[in-house]
């Protein structure tokens, strides 16, 4: 249950800071770069983790068994929930087209891990940042590119 609660905490974290983010964005005059940096902040801290078992003596088999299959439903749900999160800010009225594209993403990947998390049973930092982290900061770059493209009104 603890390497579940972990995941959820981290994916929560990185979803909730993106939606902060993406309200605050798409409200002309409001803020939303504090609420990026509190996105990254748990990725920040995973990379941190994975660095300390990296150098551990009792690390956790890398990739582990399966890598595929995470990987596969990352690739499949960070898309449409980075597709939810563009359908979402189309609603609003988002001036800085860029960083509200970046915080879809951040929110698309974060929704993917929150879903497919209680599926894995790979507990390994490194697995975490590689198989979960990798993907969501993919999503949050496809979005900063995509969004000027895909959230002007």
């Amino acid at each position: 249950l603890a390497p579940l609660i972990g995941k959820w905490s981290l994916s929560l974290l990185v979803t909730g800071s993106g939606a902060a983010a993406l309200y605050a964005l798409g409200h002309p005059g409001r803020a939303g770069a504090g609420w990026l940096a509190a996105a990254a902040l748990p990725l920040v801290a995973m990379l941190l983790l994975a660095a300390i078992e990296l150098g551990s003596d009792s690390m956790v088999p890398f990739p582990g068994a399966t890598w595929r299959r995470c990987l596969l439903a990352m690739a499949t749900l960070g898309p449409l929930g980075l597709a939810a999160g563009v359908v979402a800010v189309r609603q609003l009225a988002p001036v800085r087209l860029r960083e509200a594209g970046l915080a879809a993403g951040l929110i698309g990947g974060g929704i993917a891990m929150t879903a497919y998390a209680p599926f894995c049973p790979e507990q390994g930092a490194l697995f975490v940042l590689a198989f979960y982290g990798l993907p969501i900061v993919i999503c949050a770059l496809a979005g900063w590119l995509a969004g000027p493209r895909l959230l002007r009104w």
